[in-house]
C-alpha cells in the first residue's frame, strides 16, 4: 500500500509501537527537533507526522529539509 497524508501509522501501514518510535527517531535526526513523548499519543496519521515535524521545525527556526 502506498502511503497518503490519511494513512495511519499502525492501522494502515502496518507500524507497531517500536516502528513509530525508530520513525520519530529518525525525523528527530534528520531535522534536528525532538518530538515530545506526549505528542505521541496524539499521532496518527502520515499528515500529524509531517505537521508536528513542521511545527517543531518552525518553532526551531529552522527551514524543513
Amino acid at each position: 500500500m502506498e502511503p497518503t497524508l490519511d494513512s495511519e501509522l499502525l492501522a494502515d501501514l502496518g507500524f507497531d509501537s517500536l516502528q513509530v518510535l525508530e520513525l520519530v527517531g529518525e525525523l528527530e535526526e534528520h531535522f534536528a527537533v525532538a518530538v515530545p513523548l506526549n505528542d505521541l499519543s496524539r499521532i496518527r496519521t502520515v499528515a500529524q507526522v509531517v505537521a508536528e515535524v513542521r511545527a517543531l521545525t518552525a518553532a526551531a527556526g529552522s527551514p524543513p529539509a
